[in-house]
């Protein structure tokens, strides 16, 4: 009898879907280390409480449904979160000029 553990599964998967896997999975880590890294900060300086975790999801990508769960819109503060990109261009290039 085989054990189960040295058996190799191979599948096939299409690439548009390895693409869409791979930058879920990049987002998703990113926001996990981000937490991570907010807890972190204030056990190296010997604190109590939490950090919120800021995040930059838009209000272009919440409508068109272009997010991944668990990534920057599980975020705890979302400062850009009602901001369209076309807006957020037009102010950071105002802002830039002042």
């Amino acid at each position: 009898m085989k054990s189960s553990v040295h058996r190799s599964i191979k599948i096939r998967v299409h690439k548009t879907r390895y693409d869409k896997t791979r930058i879920s999975l990049q987002a998703r880590v990113r926001m996990v280390i981000a937490y991570l890294f907010s807890q972190l900060v204030l056990w190296a300086r010997n604190r109590q409480g939490g950090l919120l975790v800021l995040g930059s999801a838009n209000v272009d990508e919440s409508l068109r449904g272009y997010l991944t769960k668990y990534d920057c819109s599980s975020a705890d503060v979302n400062p850009i979160g009602g901001i369209s990109k076309i807006d957020l261009r037009s102010f950071l290039a105002f802002a830039k000029d002042k």
